[in-house]
Parts: C-alpha cells; structure tokens; sequence
C-alpha cells in the first residue's frame, strides 16, 4: 500500500530564521554551491561557500538546511574543509540515489513536494546529511520530477518514458563522444586506436565548417581535444578540426574535402554490396558470342572499361564494330544498384581517388570489358564503302571476349610504326585510324566545330607527385576512339528517331554568328578560340531529336559509358529492351523524371572535379616551385582580366599593372604578359596573381 504522505510547505527563507553558522545553499548557473552564513548585512547574509570565497546574497536566494556548522570550527579554512566534504559526499550519494522508487511512490499526486517531506520519504528522517543528498539528486534529475517554486512536483507517467528517451539518447551520445576523443587523442599521441564512426561529424566540420552537421557539437569536441593536446592549430574551428584529423593520421594532409562536402563516398551500403553478390550468380543472357579480334584502347589506369572495337575487312566494305557493355542486361529497373546508380548519376574521377557510380566489384570487374572475359555487350556495326563512306548501320545484343587491351600509348606507337604488332592488331588500328579520320573530314563537311581542347588535367604519380596530363584528342589512338563513340550514339539516336522510341537525345543549335568570320581582329591563338567557344550555345537533353551543331550531325544521345554514367544507363535500357521486345519501357514523362533526379548529383559531381582539379593544380604550382608565368589575355570585360597561363593551359584572372578599380582594363585581347604568384594555398583554394613590371 502507498503511504500517505502529507506535503510540507515551502516558505521563503528570511533573515529571522538564519542564525549565524546557519548552513544554506544557492546556484550559480544552475550548480547547487554550499555555504556557512557569517553575518547578516545590510539586508543580506555574508556567505562562506565551499571554495574558500566569502560573498554577499539576499535571504530570497539561499536555501536553508537544518543544522549548522560543527562547533569547534572557528577558522575559515576550517569551515570550508568542513563545507567542501559534505558537498563532495552529498554528490557522490546523490549520483547513486534510485529516484524512480521515488518517484513510483508519489507519481500519482499531481502537487508540490517539499525536499524536507521527500527525504523523510526516502530516508525515514530528516538530517542536514540526508536532505543534502535529496536536494543535490532532485536537482540534477532530468526525468522523475519537475521543479517549481518551492519544491518539486512528479511528472506524469508519459512525460517520464519520454525523458527517459531522451536521457538514454543523451547518454549514449556522451559515450559516443568520449571514446571519439580518447581515440583521437590516441593516435595523436602514436598510440594504436579505432577511430569510431562519429568522427564524421569531425569530418563534416572540417570540410563545410561549423553549418555542417551537427556543427556546434563537433566544434566543441575540437576545442576539448585542443585543450589536451599539444598541437599548433591554426585559428579557425574547420582548420582545427582539419589538423587534429590529419595528426590523428585519419586525414592525410591532401585530404579530398569536397568528397565529404557534398557527401560523394568512395564506400557503398550494406543493401547495394549484398545486391553486388547476387548479381554476381546471374548467368549471362542467353546470345551469340562476337568472333571477331577485339580490343579495347584506354588510359594505363583505366579500369572500368565500357566500349571494345572490332573490324572485319571485305573487298567492297569494311565493318567497324563497336560494343559497349550492357549493363542494362544485368542491373534490373528499380532495384538496389539501379537506385544507387540514379542516386549518384555519375562517376567521379579525381586526380586522388576514382568514385565510382556502381561498386568496383561491378565497375572494373562483372561489368567492364576484361580482357578475355565474357560479358554481355550491346554491339553497333557500321559498314563503310571503300571511300569509307557509311553504308549500313545495325544495332545487336551479343557477347564478348576481349582478345586484347591496350593504352593510347601502346596502340599509338603500333600505329606511327614505332612499335612492333601482330599483323592482325597493326591492320586493325591502322585501318580503324583511316576510318577515323573520313568520320571526322564528314562532321567537319557537316558544320562540326573544329575545337581541340588545350587542357592539362592534373594526376598523381607514383611518388604522388603531380603530373599534368594532356586532354587533347589529337593523338592516333585518342582520336580514333572518340569518333567511333560519337558514331555510336549518333547511329543509336537515329535508330530511335526512325523507330519513334521515346529517348535521352542531346542537341545544340548553331550559334548566331558563323564561328569562321568571328574574332579575325584578334591574334590567332588562346584569345580567338576562347572568344569562339563564347558563342557557342549550350548543348540541351530532351526527347525530340534535333540536330547537334557542335557535332555536325543530325541526331545524337550518349549511351558508350554506361557504367559510369546514368543517363547513358537508361539510354541503354530503353533501346535493348526495343530491340528484345519491340517496346519501349521508358514514356517520354519518364525519361524527363529521370533528368530531374540525376541532374542535382551531376551538378555535385562537376563540382567535386573542378575543385580537385584545381587543388591540385596549386599543389602543382607548389612543387614546380613556379613564381611567375608567360600568358595571354583572353577577355578583357570583366572586374579583372583572364589570361590563359601558356605552360598549364588554365584560365584565371589576374590584377595588371595599371589595374584601378571601378575602371576597365588597358590590357588587349591576344596580348602576351608575364604574371607573377604573389599567394598559392591550394587547402584555402587562394591563388593571387598580379602583371610583372617590366
């Protein structure tokens, strides 16, 4: 049975019932601080607390319990021993204190409790030791009971299960949190430690600052590991938390931030690792296998290979067959790695690391076109007459074994007759390379834009120094492999379109001026072809098919990267399954949907690159120990003028000599200046750059 209790009043404590020796309690900022009255003051008591500190309150601020001050304790230092060892026994009793039994015993009334009637409750009397203990436990409970005036009232059973949630929640996180620290400070210290996974709000801090997630938490467990560590950090809470990280050797000092920023992770989740294995059981469809000597031409570190080429030479014609892994035919609508695939919408390729949009195992394994492996692939046959004209176009559903791989280095030097090649490989590439070149003469007859990129992307070596490496196409090998994807696409858009499927078709409209009659007042170069590309209008996605003037055709779509690109995945998709069931899967609605999905994390994507791209190419800077730089000015209008830097084929702005603010700029399109690095930062993306005086 429930005893019954009666609830004892709370009354005001005033000075009439504070004697000297009197012991009482107040809070500052919410902590309960014992204290002996000495004498009252003016209205107010002078307090001894349990620090050793005398200091002046009002009655209506302390809190007074039974008993005094020992007698014999004369001295002040006496008094606050006596003071500082009740408190500290007080916060030990209470931290062990079960209030719920408490509070089961009372929970029903619904009314304000003394601490006097709650410690005879508890402990059967009412000493200055035990009531001590009450108040210390009711005022550090977060779940039992509610404060009030006076007192302290039972919450309601509802109210109680919540907290306790919340408490528990709480709880954990505060144990999250001490072994994140105590691993940090671990492997700071050289000490071997796991890293647990809540440092990706240390990691999140240090790549968005303190708006990332759960920024002001991660925040203040920077500033508790600074404060126990011996490192010198820079002054801004991100960089900090960069720094700890890379002492705690979790970061490497060229960490890809951009990676965490926009939240492209390298790892894949259980669900989509778990689909990887069950597709890895599938059999392959059911169709005839390619007999042709095939090969595959990429990048020394390409290892997700998604086009292979064949040719089979006629007296009348030759035909050229290109076969793009179908990856439709394995990953299915709507399942786990159809979704992580839309979610990503693309690989990202950075001079560090290689994300890919499906699984490595899948990407550069199941999917990719191994050398001497079988794997399905969508083949498209072109058939050339001996003016290397088009004569045919086919489209089939097939399989292949890639009988050889090779690097644009490898298939160039065989070509330029540097290398030597089985008679079959050197016919291949010399013949795919002729060919080449009549498909590309046909686009520029077409109205195709003669633009060859000059850009040097960089990567990393061996050693991890950076390189710069040419994206030209201007290479045999380079050359002959985009014009036979361009091919492909352009035989896949036309297909469609004579077939009416719904379909991802690319377009560009010609620019409003002739591109040949524009900027010949300007010198040949960086600034006339940068002035050129000005015109050029953007290219479009849509489903009607029009023609791509920067291309020189009448139709385009792009399905030749199929494991890395989504888009091309659905592209793919709709076209083999036309071609199995004379139906299309996708509507128009549909294919648009798929657009506005992809798009965002296309955007993000882009972003991730540029910003490695540009990392590196300061860290590049950085190494070649490069002060100052020949360039050309290729605009004039903005605030500063752009020069494109002659040795590193990159854009930037840079301040001339005569540069006056609000003013434009004297400076001549297609003019040579020497420009000078007066900051490179690649962590702070910082790279300032004036005009040398001559």
């Amino acid at each position: 049975m429930r005893p019954k209790i009666t609830p004892h009043p709370s009354h005001t404590v005033d000075s009439s019932r504070i004697d000297s020796g009197a012991i009482v309690e107040y809070e500052n900022n919410g902590e309960p601080i014992l204290a002996a009255a000495l004498q009252e003051k003016k209205g107010k008591w002078v307090l001894l607390n349990d620090r050793g500190r005398e200091i002046e309150l009002t009655p209506d601020r302390l809190y007074l319990y039974p008993g005094k001050v020992k007698i014999g304790l004369e001295s002040s230092n006496e008094k606050q021993q006596y003071l500082a060892s009740l408190s500290k026994k007080a916060d030990q009793e209470a931290e062990n204190l079960d209030l719920n039994q408490l509070w089961e015993l009372v929970q029903g009334e619904q009314q304000e409790y003394s601490i006097k009637s709650l410690t005879e409750l508890l402990f059967s009397n009412d000493t200055l030791e035990k009531r001590l203990v009450t108040r210390r436990a009711l005022i550090i409970d977060k779940v039992y009971f509610k404060r009030t005036k006076f007192g302290f009232e039972p919450r309601s059973p509802e109210i109680v299960e919540e907290l306790r949630i919340k408490l528990a929640e709480e709880q954990a996180q505060a144990k999250l949190r001490y072994e994140l620290v105590q691993a940090l400070i671990a492997r700071i210290k050289g000490d071997s430690a796991t890293i647990p996974e809540m440092v990706s709000i240390l990691e999140s801090l240090a790549a968005s600052g303190i708006s990332g997630k759960e920024g002001k938490l991660a925040a203040e467990i920077v500033e508790q590991i600074a404060s126990e560590v011996h490192l010198n950090l820079p002054q801004r809470i991100e960089d900090q938390a960069f720094e700890i990280l890379v002492a705690a050797k979790h970061f490497t000092k060229h960490e890809n931030l951009s990676l965490i920023r926009y939240q492209r992770s390298p790892r894949f989740t259980s669900a989509v690792e778990n689909a990887v294995s069950e597709l890895k059981t599938k059999s392959q469809p059911n169709r005839a296998k390619v007999k042709a000597f095939s090969v595959t031409i990429d990048a020394e570190t390409t290892r997700d290979i998604d086009d292979a080429l064949t040719i089979q030479a006629g007296a009348e014609q030759t035909t050229v067959g290109i076969h793009i892994a179908d990856v439709s035919a394995l990953i299915e609508q709507d399942s786990p790695l159809f979704n992580e695939a839309l979610k990503r919408a693309t690989s990202v390729y950075c001079p560090d690391i290689h994300v890919p949009m499906l699984p490595r195992s899948l990407s550069e394994d199941a999917l990719s076109l191994v050398q001497g492996q079988s794997r399905p692939v969508m083949s498209f046959y072109v058939s050339f007459d001996a003016a290397g004209a088009i004569i045919d176009r086919q489209i089939n559903l097939e399989l292949i074994e890639v009988t050889q791989r090779l690097t644009y280095d490898f298939a160039d030097k065989i070509i330029y007759g540097e290398e030597q090649a089985s008679p079959e490989l050197t016919e291949t590439l010399t013949t795919l390379w002729q060919l080449s070149e009549k498909l590309y003469e046909r686009r520029i007859a077409q109205g195709a834009f003669d633009f060859d990129p000059k850009e040097l992307q960089p990567t990393l070596d061996e050693s991890g120094r950076v390189v710069l490496e040419s994206q030209s196409t201007d290479s045999p090998s380079k050359s002959l492999v985009s014009e036979f994807m361009i091919l492909t696409n352009e035989t896949a858009a036309l297909y469609a379109e004579e077939k009416a499927l719904p379909f991802l078709f690319r377009s560009q409209e010609k620019p409003d001026t002739p591109l040949s009659q524009w900027g010949l007042d300007i010198p040949e170069g960086p600034a006339r072809e940068f002035q050129r590309k000005t015109l050029l209008k953007r290219s479009t996605v849509t489903t009607q098919a029009l023609p791509h003037a920067g291309l020189g055709l009448k139709a385009y779509t792009q399905l030749t990267s199929p494991i890395r690109r989504f888009l091309d995945l659905i592209g793919q998709t709709q076209l083999r399954n036309l071609i199995e069931k004379s139906d299309p899967l996708y509507s128009p609605n549909d294919l648009m949907t798929f657009i506005e999905r992809a798009t965002p994390a296309l955007d993000e994507a882009n972003s991730i690159q540029r910003e490695s791209n540009r990392y590196w190419l300061l860290q590049y800077l950085r190494q070649e120990r490069i002060r100052e730089i020949q360039a050309t000015v290729v605009r004039t209008d903005g605030v500063r003028p752009l020069a494109e830097l002659d040795q590193i084929c990159t854009i930037i702005p840079f301040e001339p000599v005569d540069f006056v603010r609000g003013k434009p700029s004297s400076k001549k399109l297609g003019e040579v200046v020497t420009l000078v690095f007066e900051d490179i930062n690649p962590r702070k993306d910082i790279l300032r750059t004036k005009e040398k005086k001559i």
